[in-house]
C-alpha cells in the first residue's frame, strides 16, 4: 500500500482543499445522492480530466461508487468521511519535498530547523499511525514517509543494486540525527534491531523483505515533482508542470529513479521475452530465421544486448553465428539513447546498426533501414513503449464516431488532454488501432514481439489492491498523459489492425500466478482478416449469415448480454462469435443457456461460432471458426477467465474443439451421434480450478 499512498494521497488532498467538495461530503445526502463528474468539476472549478483520474482512484478505494457497470454517475460511500482526517495539503507537500537522502548525507553538519521540524512531524504521524485516520487511510499515508525512506536507505546500503541481499544496514557516514531517527523507526516498525554499539541495524525477516523489494516503489516515488503540483493538476494549468530544464531533462519526474524502479519491476519480464525470441532461433533452419532484430525505442540498448546474448548462448543459431550472422538494430528518437545503445553493443562486440526513428512513423523507419540494405528477414521487438507513443491526430473520423457510439462503455481508462480536459477512451483506443495498423503494414513474416503494460478496471484493482501495482501505476501514467489500455482492449485493438499472436502459446500474460493480468507478451503477425467487437450496427451483415443458413437466431443473440466478435476480410463479414460469462460449467446444465449469464462470471461460454464461406472469400467456414476460437481463447485469458467452455453439438463439432486442445466434461463413447451434445472445456488460466474439475 505504500506506493499507492505516495501517489494518490496528494491528489486526494488537492480535492480536499476545495470548500465546495468538502461541503458535498458533509451534505446529509452525501451517501444517497448520485452526481455526474462534470457537475462536481464545474462546482469546484476542477480540471475534468484530472478530476476523473482522482475519481477512478477513489472508486478503487471504495470511497465512491457508481450506479452500475459502465455508469458515470457517482455517489459517496461511508468511507468518504475518512478523508476528513487527512493532514493539511501543506503538510503533505512538506513530506513530498523532504529528501531522506540529503538528510542522511549531512554528515557532521547540524540539521536546519525547518528540516528538523518536518522530520518530527513525519515521525510523530507514523508512530501514532496517523490518528484519527482509519487503517486504510493510515496505510496509504505511511507511503508518504516510508516509501522514500526505504529507497534512501537502500541507496545508502546497496547503491540501488536491486540484486543485493540486505541483512543489515550500517551507519557509515550517515548524519547522527538521521541515523537516530531511522534506527527508532526501523525498531518501532519491527523491521530490525539496533546493535549494542548503535552502528548497525540487523534486519528482521519483514525488514529484509521490504528493503530488498523497495525499489519496486521507485516508479511511484519518482513522480514526487509532479505530485507536488497536484493542486495545479486539479485546479490550475497542468502544462506548467510538464517542462524541460536547460539540459533537456523532464522536470515532472526523477527519471534516474524512474529507470531504477522500472528495472526492479520488469527484469523478469525481459527474461520471458528473451526466451520467446530464442525459440525462433533454436533450430537448424537458419535461412528461414530473422537476419535482423530491430528494437524501436532502444533506450540504452539493454534489451538488444540481452536478446543477442540469449540467442548466442542458448540456441542452435547461436553456435553458428559466423555462418549465419545476426545484426541487432537500435532505433530511437533520442540522440542520447542512440549513443548509449551504440556504445553498449560495440563494447559487447555485437554486430549492430543504430539509427534515428519515430514509433509513430514505421514506414519512415523502413525507408531508412532500406537505405542501409535492411529490407527483409526482420524481427521487430519492443518493450513498454506503445503506451508512451506520441498521440497523432486521428485519421478515420467515421470509425471514431462508430467506436464512440457502440464501444465507449466497454473501456475503463481515464485520459487527459494537454490542458487537463477529459479525453474520451474511445479516442485513445481509435488512436491505438491506427497506430497498430501503421505497424501492421510494415512487418514481415517474422512479426513483431511486444511486451506491454496495461491498466486495470477499478473494480478488479480494488479486489486485489494489496497485491498489485495498478492503483498507483495507472494513476501516474494517466496523470503524465500516457495511454494505458486494458489487456483485453489491447488484444482487440491489435485484432482490429489485423495483428494476432502467431500461435496461442506465443501470448503470455502476467502476473502468472494471480487472477488478474497487467502485462502482455506476444509475437504478433499480420493476418488477412481482422476481428472487432460486434454491435447492433452489424445486424444487416449478420442477417446475411442467418439467411445463408449458417446461424440460428443470430440477431436475437446479438441482443443478449455478452462479448461478441466479428471476423471480416476487406469489410466482408465472414463470421461471428457469440459468448457470455457464466459462473461455472454446471450453470449451463442447470439453466437454459441464455439464462446462465452472470456479468462477473469467471467462465466464458462460447455460445456459438457462426461462419459462412462466400464464393469470393479467401477463408473457409472452418478456418473462420478456428480463427474466432483462437481469438476468444486469448481474450478470455486477458480477461482473467478461469475457463472457456462450449457445448458442442455432434461428432464434427466435438472434433473441432478436440483438435484445439479442449477436454470433454464427460467420457466420450466410441460412437457419437450427430445429435449428441457434450460440454467442451478449454483451460485458459492453469493455476485455477473450477469445482475441483480434473480438466483444469
Amino acid at each position: 500500500m505504500l506506493q499507492h499512498g505516495f501517489v494518490v494521497i496528494p491528489m486526494i488532498s488537492a480535492l480536499m482543499a476545495s470548500e465546495a467538495f468538502v461541503a458535498r461530503i458533509k451534505s446529509p445526502s452525501a451517501r444517497t445522492h448520485f452526481w455526474e463528474a462534470e457537475e462536481v468539476a464545474a462546482e469546484g472549478s476542477f480540471n475534468l480530466g484530472y478530476f476523473n483520474i482522482v475519481l477512478r482512484a477513489l472508486q478503487t478505494l471504495g470511497i465512491v461508487r457508481t450506479r452500475g457497470a459502465g455508469s458515470r454517475a457517482y455517489c459517496f460511500t461511508e468511507r468518504v468521511y475518512d478523508l476528513l482526517s487527512l493532514p493539511s495539503q501543506s503538510s503533505i507537500n512538506a513530506m513530498l519535498e523532504f529528501s531522506w537522502t540529503s538528510f542522511m548525507s549531512e554528515s557532521g553538519n547540524p540539521v536546519d530547523m525547518v528540516r528538523a521540524s518536518v522530520v518530527k512531524m513525519m515521525v510523530g504521524y507514523v508512530e501514532q499511525y496517523w490518528a484519527p485516520a482509519t487503517n486504510q487511510i493510515a496505510s496509504l499515508l505511511d507511503g508518504l514517509v516510508l516509501a522514500p525512506l526505504l529507497i534512501a536507505v537502500h541507496k545508502h546500503t546497496a547503491d540501488w543494486d536491486y540484486s543485493s541481499k540486505i541483512f543489515k544496514v550500517v551507519r557509515g557516514n550517515c548524519n547522527p540525527l538521521a541515523w537516530s531517527v531511522i534506527a527508532d523507526l526501523f525498531t518501532g516498525l519491527e523491521w530490525g534491531r539496533v546493535t549494542a554499539d548503535f552502528n548497525e541495524i540487523v534486519m528482521s525477516t519483514a525488514g529484509r523483505f521490504l528493503m530488498e523489494r523497495c525499489l519496486n516503489m521507485g516508479v511511484a516515488t519518482s513522480y514526487a515533482p509532479l505530485l507536488l503540483g497536484s493542486k495545479d493538476l486539479v485546479y490550475g494549468a497542468p502544462t506548467d508542470l510538464f517542462k524541460y530544464d536547460e539540459f533537456g531533462h523532464e522536470t515532472h519526474v526523477n527519471r534516474s529513479l524512474n529507470v531504477i524502479g522500472s528495472g526492479a519491476m520488469h527484469g523478469g519480464f525481459f527474461d520471458s521475452l528473451c526466451v520467446q525470441i530464442g525459440d525462433i532461433f533454436d533450430n537448424m533452419e537458419f535461412s528461414s530465421q530473422p537476419r535482423y532484430i530491430v528494437d524501436m525505442g532502444c533506450g540504452d540498448g539493454a534489451l538488444l544486448k540481452s536478446v543477442f546474448m540469449h540467442v548466442a548462448q542458448r540456441t542452435i543459431r547461436g553456435k553458428h553465428l559466423d555462418e549465419a550472422p545476426l545484426t541487432m538494430i537500435g532505433v530511437d528518437f533520442n540522440s542520447a539513447s542512440r549513443h548509449e545503445t551504440s556504445k553498449a553493443l560495440m563494447q559487447a562486440e555485437i554486430p549492430n546498426l543504430v539509427i534515428h526513428g519515430d514509433i509513430g512513423d514505421p514506414e519512415g523507419m523502413m525507408k531508412d533501414l532500406a537505405s542501409h540494405g535492411v529490407v527483409e528477414r526482420i524481427l521487430h521487438v519492443r518493450s513498454f513503449l506503445d503506451h508512451d507513443r506520441p498521440f497523432l491526430p486521428i485519421q478515420n473520423e467515421q470509425q471514431l464516431a462508430f467506436r464512440e457510439k457502440h464501444y465507449n462503455s466497454i473501456y475503463s481508462g481515464q485520459y487527459v488532454t494537454e490542458d487537463g480536459l477529459s479525453l474520451p477512451a474511445s479516442h485513445v483506443v481509435q488512436n491505438l488501432v491506427e497506430h497498430l495498423t501503421r505497424w501492421a503494414s510494415i512487418i514481415g513474416e517474422h512479426g513483431l514481439v511486444m511486451l506491454e503494460v496495461h491498466c486495470m478496471e477499478p473494480q478488479v484493482t480494488a479486489k486485489y489492491l494489496g497485491m498489485c501495482a495498478a492503483l498507483y501505476f495507472d494513476t501516474c501514467q494517466s496523470m503524465s498523459k500516457q495511454w494505458l489500455v486494458e489487456p483485453a482492449t489491447w488484444l482487440i485493438a491489435a485484432a482490429e489492425a489485423g495483428l494476432f499472436p502467431c500461435h496461442r502459446s506465443s501470448l503470455t500474460l502476467f502476473p502468472k500466478q494471480v487472477p488478474y493480468k497487467r502485462m502482455t507478451l506476444a509475437r504478433f503477425v499480420k493476418r488477412q482478416y481482422n476481428i472487432r467487437p460486434a454491435s447492433t450496427a452489424d445486424m444487416n451483415n449478420l442477417a446475411e449469415l442467418e439467411r445463408a443458413g449458417s446461424a440460428d437466431q443470430v440477431l436475437r443473440k446479438l441482443h443478449q448480454p455478452g462479448d461478441h466478435f466479428i471476423l471480416q476480410v476487406d469489410q466482408l463479414v465472414l463470421g461471428v462469435a457469440f459468448t457470455q460469462r457464466v459462473d461455472s460449467v454446471d450453470s449451463l446444465t442447470a439453466r437454459k443457456e441464455e439464462a446462465a449469464h452472470e456479468p462477473d462470471g469467471k467462465v466464458l461460454h462460447i455460445v456459438e461460432l457462426t461462419a459462412h464461406s462466400y464464393t469470393n472469400a479467401t477463408m473457409s467456414a472452418q478456418e473462420v471458426r478456428a480463427a474466432l476460437r483462437e481469438f476468444v481463447l486469448g481474450y478470455a485469458e486477458a480477461e482473467g477467465m478461469a475457463q472457456v467452455v462450449s457445448v458442442a453439438q455432434g461428432r464434427d463439432d466435438i472434433n473441432f474443439h478436440l483438435t484445439a486442445g479442449a477436454i470433454p466434461s464427460k467420457e466420450l463413447p466410441e460412437w457419437i451421434d450427430e445429435e449428441d451434445s457434450v460440454c467442451m472445456c478449454y483451460t485458459t488460466c492453469h493455476e485455477f480450478q473450477v469445482n475441483g474439475s480434473s480438466y483444469i
